[in-house]
């Protein structure tokens, strides 16, 4: 009986929590600051580092009013905290999502798709999306597709060749916003659901799932809604972490279902994050003003 009663103990410990459970034990991030840049920043929305060079490129939305007010920018960091150019690519309407390809960064400019040569910075090629209304985050597939998000139309895009084209839509999708690919796979955070009437943000946290990128038959990887997510980025295990804007909070979901809170009331909300190995979580603070760098070892639990 007691042996059976051990072997039960041990199972019960073994099992994972998932992700309708998340750990509610956050470590303290104020030792795991590393660097904050807070000078010449207004509303970033993004980070991204670019892999070839290690350059840390920062979105900016600043004041826009609308897609006549060219007031966004571009800023490039490096890896230390240090602004290399406050407005490496000026001009802008409102940059958010980032990610590059053979010397090529693209940026989700409002209703537009930029392509940017990362030598000099100057914009190459605007691809207008018909019928956009805030595009948000993209993924690029080895093949030189551009997966774009919407989540206030509810839908994602795909760029062939310059030219954009329905890839999903609809409630099953929620409010599309953070996107990867993985697996042959399009991973999609979702920046929440029923969105409200006036403000048009959403009201209800989202999920996050797969759609497979032939059949766009989609799966679940939160078991429930979880957040109001805005970034998403790999923690090189099979895993994902995911910022929530509205909570300020980043999780990590490994890949066995297990979730935890690796940072918490993150101050200005936590936008567009980037990772940098298993060491450098990089989060931008809308509200605030700032971008933050934290050692991640040391806020994982």
């Amino acid at each position: 009986m007691f042996r059976m009663l051990m072997f039960t103990i041990a199972c019960l410990a073994a099992v994972p929590l998932w992700a309708d459970d998340p750990k509610s034990e956050t470590p303290t991030a104020a030792d795991a600051v590393l660097w904050k840049i807070s000078k010449g920043l207004s509303s970033p929305t993004c980070v991204y580092v670019e892999p070839e060079t290690q350059t840390l490129l920062i979105a900016n939305i600043a004041d826009t009013k609308g897609d006549s007010d060219k007031l966004s920018w571009i800023t490039k960091a490096d890896l230390k905290g240090n602004v290399v150019e406050a407005k490496w690519l000026a001009g802008l309407h409102g940059p958010h999502g980032m990610r590059s390809q053979h010397g090529t960064l693209w940026v989700c400019d409002q209703t537009e798709l930029l392509a940017v040569n990362l030598k000099d910075g100057k914009v190459k090629q605007k691809i207008a999306i018909d019928g956009a209304k805030q595009l948000t985050d993209l993924a690029i597939d080895e093949e030189g597709l551009v997966y774009v998000s919407d989540p206030p139309a509810g839908k994602i895009y795909v760029v062939r060749d310059g030219k954009a084209t329905l890839f999903a839509e609809g409630d099953k999708i929620e409010s599309p916003s953070g996107l990867l690919i993985h697996d042959q796979k399009l991973v999609v955070a979702s920046a929440g659901r029923e969105r409200d009437e006036k403000t048009h943000l959403p009201t209800k946290p989202g999920n996050i799932f797969e759609l497979d990128l032939t059949t766009k038959e989609q799966e679940r990887v939160t078991a429930k809604p979880l957040g109001n997510f805005a970034g998403l980025e790999m923690d090189g295990s099979g895993g994902y972490y995911a910022s929530d804007r509205s909570e300020g909070k980043v999780y990590h979901l490994a890949d066995d279902g297990t979730v935890s809170v690796v940072l918490e009331s993150a101050k200005g909300g936590a936008a567009r994050i980037c990772v940098v190995g298993d060491r450098l979580l990089i989060v931008p603070q809308t509200a605030e003003n700032c971008v933050t760098a934290y050692d991640l070892q040391k806020l994982m639990p």
